[in-house]
């Protein structure tokens, strides 16, 4: 099909340049160009192709991204808890305090428990995250920087007080748990 307007699940870096590379990881889709319209990660200048092709619709997807300081690593499990990763070597990049996390900007649907960690995870752990549900809690509490289970408000419920503020959404509650079966 044809492309539609590029889509970001989520962003996590500095934006206060005035343009692209920003420093920053984004998990991506449909941007014209780059995965055949798939799900694709870019961390600072690179990009690595997590799914080539259009993710189901309708459907629950769960998606995860990290960087281990060499290589990008993205997961996308769908309903029936096919595993689907790729990983790639990208340019370094740096984190710092002052970088912003946007989560859905744009993102044309519905998104729940965004979970951020300030180290990797196991593959064994985040299908362990993904078997948890879509309510589920965080899998490492010490290593937990951010935790929005996006189920009615905006808030971080992982002690940090790194509460979001919404703009042009809509807080649809217990909306998520439609047309949603517990792995």
């Amino acid at each position: 099909g044809v492309p539609g307007p590029t889509e970001t699940a989520l962003a996590y870096g500095d934006f206060n340049h005035a343009n692209p590379p920003f420093n920053g990881i984004y998990l991506n889709y449909n941007e014209s160009g780059y995965c055949n319209s798939g799900l694709f990660e870019v961390v600072y200048t690179s990009y690595v192709c997590i799914y080539s092709s259009n993710l189901a619709l309708n459907q629950w997807h769960f998606v995860a991204i990290e960087y281990n300081g060499v290589d990008a690593i993205g997961y996308d499990i769908a309903g029936g808890g096919n595993v689907v990763s790729a990983s790639g070597p990208v340019n370094p990049f740096w984190i710092a305090p002052s970088n912003s996390l946007l989560i859905a900007v744009p993102w044309n649907g519905l998104m729940s428990n965004v979970q951020m960690y300030n180290t990797s995870l196991s593959e064994n752990q985040v299908i362990a995250v993904y078997r948890d549900g879509l309510g589920g809690p965080p899998s490492d509490l010490r290593n937990l920087v951010g935790w929005w289970p996006l189920n009615g408000d905006f808030n971080d419920y992982s002690g940090d007080g790194n509460n979001g503020y919404p703009t042009n959404t809509a807080v649809d509650g217990g909306l998520w748990y439609s047309n949603y079966t517990i792995p």
